[in-house]
């Protein structure tokens, strides 16, 4: 589930009263959605004048805030006020006293009301290498009433913090250079203001956690009757992420016992692991994977992906998948449980990446059919179907990579009416499998469909396919001249080989050129346009540059391990009927992945297609990171 979604759940914010406290720029909801209140610990004007020269903070975006925090209190005039709820994203561990906070947040909202929290989990943040926060501290911070970040919050804080990228362990355990600082270093928190007793406010993490450890505490504090909530929903920190979610329901009318309970009966649904860089419990259930087939989400957009090791194969009459046809090398079960890990995330609701911005879809089918067609591979799968069209009304068709099956199935349904499709379809990643599945039985394509478990590159096929189909999976096969060449002897005389594919540098070790020129169009972007629509007081990138190959790997062994090749193979295998068409990435991947949401306004959405523009010249001349490619045997 999605941020927003996770928040909002059962919530009608056209109809509902809300408060959001310190939306800064990036409010969960906006004043044109609903009856919605905004409070900071300054006023409107104040909060300009300090964020003026923050880099990647537009104060133009900052709203009209309706109420200011008294000490840092929620203000008095609000008690009673019967709010129906309030949304507080990255605001809990910054609390002093959080369960006195949680008691002013109840007498706020009416009966019934809901509390949703957004909270980072300390695994993957600088709070890496602090302790959790304990009931004891909870318990006396709230008796002192504590207004301030205490001395023993701040020293925590200050020689505790790790100096690591949020996020990054998720993928590699934490280096030595990225633990908690020594020495004079502790000075960066402030720690000599609090200690010659100035009046500045320290604003740090008071407190720390991970999902389990607050559920628990929650528990133990209601059963303590230390604040009138009870748990109404719980997400835990999706894979890749840094933050948890939770709504609490204001129910003084019920037992300490009974509020306690709803929290400890969450606990079940908390994946948590010291060294999550090495958990193999992120693939998402049946039910998971069932619940995140709805229209518009990331994986129906066919992100999910198989990346099979492959190997030659002789050809002779179709088999049967045994059980040994299952076994997967270490490489292949590394990367289905990551592209499982992938399927359980969702999406985040916004425009982050190009396959989720329209305007870079109508850019790459532009370049694919020459029209400027709505939705991902729609290009790509007109060029098919035109090829396609001398074919017999049946069409035998391969998948090596399929996902989720949606980009199979979206073929399937275009040919609606003009051809039927045979396809057989394999991955390597469980979960991915059954969604395909349920979604072929969705959209009523079953019976032209089907999907296997399995490494094709181990199965015996003939060699009488009318296509290869290849999206987005070529660039994981291990050795792409294996693989192309596989393809080639499965296809029967006039077939065809189709492919949407990552064809860049391997391991996306971009060359000095691609990367002076996108450091170039990322300065030509305005600070604002820089920033995580997320998280509005980070850069996302300033320059172009490579990511480290160990970082790469250890994500997906598979990841474009040998892409380089995959254009010389083509030529190779298809001299005289290769069709070749750069598709580009200086623009849409290297540059403004996670950024689109920042291009909104008619002159931003111009601004875009200019830097696309820009994009598919590259790609035409010097170097492209995706290609279409369609060639006859």
């Amino acid at each position: 589930m999605d941020r927003r979604s996770a928040l909002l759940a059962d919530l009608n914010i056209a109809t509902a009263r809300g408060l959001e406290i310190g939306p800064l720029t990036a409010a969960v909801v906006s004043k044109a959605d609903g009856k919605v209140e905004y409070i900071d610990h300054l006023s409107t004007e104040e909060l300009k004048k300090k964020y003026a020269n923050e880099t990647g903070i537009d104060t133009d975006k900052i709203p009209t805030i309706d109420h200011v925090l008294e000490e840092g209190k929620l203000p008095r005039h609000l008690i009673g006020g019967n709010y129906d709820y309030i949304i507080a994203s990255h605001v809990f561990e910054h609390l002093p006293n959080p369960l006195g906070w949680l008691r002013d947040c109840a007498a706020i909202l009416r009966s019934g009301g809901c509390l949703a929290l957004v909270i980072p989990d300390k695994r993957f943040t600088f709070d890496l290498t602090r302790s959790l926060t304990t009931l004891a501290e909870l318990i006396e911070s709230d008796l002192l009433d504590q207004r301030r970040p205490g001395l023993r919050q701040i020293y925590d804080a200050a020689t505790c913090s790790a100096r690591i990228e949020a996020g990054i362990t998720w993928s590699r355990p934490p280096r030595q250079e990225e633990l908690a600082p020594t020495g004079a270093d502790v000075d960066a928190f402030g720690l000599l203001k609090a200690e010659e007793g100035r009046d500045d406010y320290l604003d740090i993490h008071c407190t720390v956690y991970t999902p389990t450890s607050l559920l628990h505490l929650l528990a133990r504090t209601a059963r303590l009757d230390k604040h009138p909530f009870r748990l109404k929903s719980f997400h835990d920190t999706p894979f890749n992420s840094i933050e948890f979610y939770l709504q609490l329901v204001n129910a003084s009318e019920q037992s300490p016992q009974e509020r306690e309970t709803s929290f400890l009966d969450a606990l079940k649904n908390c994946v948590e692991s010291s060294e999550p860089w090495q958990s193999e419990s992120n693939a998402p259930s049946k039910q998971t994977t069932t619940s995140l087939l709805r229209p518009g989400s990331r994986l129906r957009r066919g992100i999910g992906k198989i990346r099979s090791f492959a190997a030659r194969a002789t050809s002779g009459s179709p088999s049967k998948l045994s059980s040994q046809d299952a076994a997967f090398s270490a490489d292949q079960q590394a990367s289905g449980e990551h592209w499982d890990r992938v399927l359980a995330q969702g999406n985040s609701g916004l425009r982050l990446h190009w396959w989720e911005d329209p305007s870079t879809l109508r850019h790459i089918n532009q370049l694919v059919c020459g029209e400027p067609l709505e939705g991902l591979h729609t290009g790509f799968h007109q060029k098919i179907l035109e090829k396609l069209s001398t074919n017999p009304t049946t069409i035998r068709a391969l998948s090596v990579g399929c996902g989720t099956g949606a980009k199979e199935i979206e073929l399937i349904k275009a040919a609606a009416g003009k051809l039927q499709f045979d396809f057989q379809c394999f991955d390597v990643a469980p979960a991915a499998i059954e969604a395909a599945k349920t979604l072929a039985r969705e959209q009523g394509v079953e019976n032209q469909i089907t999907f296997s478990l399995a490494d094709a590159f181990r199965l015996t096929l003939d060699n009488n396919w009318d296509l290869v189909y290849w999206n987005n999976s070529l660039h994981h096969m291990l050795d792409t001249d294996v693989a192309i060449e596989w393809s080639h002897d499965r296809l029967r005389k006039g077939g065809l080989l189709a492919m949407d594919d990552y064809v860049g540098p391997d391991r996306f070790q971009w060359t000095d050129a691609t990367i002076q020129r996108a450091t170039g169009l990322l300065q030509s972007l305005t600070a604002q346009q820089r920033t995580d629509p997320c998280q509005p007081r980070r850069t996302v990138r300033e320059a172009g540059g490579r990511p480290p190959i160990d970082a790469v790997i250890a994500t997906d062994p598979t990841e474009a391990a040998d892409s380089s090749r995959i254009r010389p193979a083509l030529n190779r295998l298809f001299p005289s009927s290769l069709e070749w068409i750069p598709t580009g990435g200086l623009t849409y991947l290297i540059c403004l992945d996670e950024l689109f949401e920042n291009f909104r306004s008619v002159d931003e959405l111009k601004q875009l297609q200019d830097l696309l523009d820009i994009d598919a010249e590259w790609a035409r001349t010097v170097e492209t990171a995706y290609a279409v490619a369609l060639a006859i045997k």
